[in-house]
């Protein structure tokens, strides 16, 4: 072989080499686009679960019937039929005073009532016949509403003698005892409706929208570790504390077992909104980018940058309230080399 032709073949070899290693370091063009390597992630998928959002609060339990039993005429005590603790049904007899001369006036205006009756009943055919003036016989009738009315106050003032229950409830209150004088207004028992209770607390004046009626309520105590009871709202202030900037809300409490009492301390849980279908992601997956949220929505291996409206954060969640759908996969980590439209690998979860 010549001196030319070996200088050709060698140059021909040192050509090939160096197309090789030009080849080998230089990315694939297509389209005058570099497809850049693909980025190793994590996904997860977009859940559904119910949404609950509720205020919280601390309250205080009231009966909606609860009055003081009191007599409204002085006297001693007769007889006694009740004691504190006691669960009595409306018109139920409580205590009995001494009520001797309130009988003695009632016999005594029935007897005067009942003679003048008779007596009117006697002239009336007299009437007809002009033997008793008109005048004469309108004053017996007279006679006997005047005496009707006063046996009415008699028996008024005597039924006031007697004190009965307004409602059933149970008794509360320190005993009492026979002989005892009672006065006039003081309070002798008091009569507890604990069937009937609600629940007083405030809320921040912020939150006044998201306030209504009918809204869920549950209350809990230290004093009935474990249980829960539930409520409705059943009431809204008008006006707001000037001072503390709170309106205050009543809602009525289920207390058929009457495991609650009125005065007791609870915490409350109003529920302002529920949502059954709401969409969550973790918190993790989102992309903030001019005060905006994107999420990297993985299809085919690919990911796509999609603007969402979020909601409401819960712990390391997210609802999303538009912008993707149930069961969809996402990316939840590994952004730093993410673009829209690269290609990805899965890693982990």
């Amino acid at each position: 072989m010549s001196k030319k032709a070996l200088i050709i073949i060698m140059s021909i070899l040192i050509l090939v080499i160096l197309s090789v290693v030009w080849f080998i370091r230089t990315p694939v063009v297509a389209h005058n686009k570099t497809i850049k390597p693909p980025v190793y992630i994590k996904l997860t998928r977009v859940t559904q679960k119910p949404l609950v959002q509720a205020l919280t609060a601390v309250g205080s339990l009231a009966a909606y019937q609860s009055v003081a039993i009191s007599a409204d005429i002085s006297g001693k005590v007769k007889d006694i039929f009740v004691q504190p603790g006691a669960h009595v049904t409306k018109g139920e007899k409580l205590i009995q005073l001494v009520d001797d001369e309130y009988q003695a006036n009632l016999k005594s205006d029935a007897a005067q009532l009942t003679l003048s009756k008779i007596k009117l009943k006697r002239v009336t055919p007299l009437l007809p016949m002009g033997a008793i003036s008109k005048l004469d016989y309108a004053g017996l009738q007279s006679t006997v509403k005047e005496q009707e009315a006063a046996v009415e106050a008699d028996q008024a003032l005597l039924n006031k003698m007697l004190l009965t229950a307004p409602f059933s409830g149970t008794v509360a209150g320190d005993p009492v005892n026979l002989g005892e004088h009672i006065d006039a207004g003081k309070s002798v028992f008091t009569l507890v409706n604990k069937h009937e209770l609600y629940v007083s607390y405030q809320l921040p004046e912020n939150n006044l929208a998201q306030i209504k009626l009918g809204q869920q309520v549950t209350i809990t105590t230290g004093a009935l570790p474990g249980r829960q009871f539930k409520g409705v709202v059943n009431y809204i202030s008008p006006t707001i504390n000037i001072e503390s900037r709170t309106v205050i809300v009543h809602a009525n409490i289920t207390n058929t077992q009457q495991q609650l009492s009125p005065g007791l301390f609870v915490k409350v849980e109003q529920v302002i909104a529920q949502v059954k279908q709401a969409l969550w992601v973790p918190q993790s997956s989102l992309v903030v980018r001019n005060g905006k949220y994107f999420i990297y929505q993985v299809v085919n291996k690919r990911v796509t940058l999609k603007p969402v409206t979020i909601g409401t954060h819960d712990q390391n969640r997210v609802r999303i309230v538009k912008g993707v759908v149930r069961g969809e996969q996402i990316v939840t980590s590994g952004f730093g080399r993410l673009h829209d439209g690269a290609k990805i690998i899965r890693s982990g979860k």
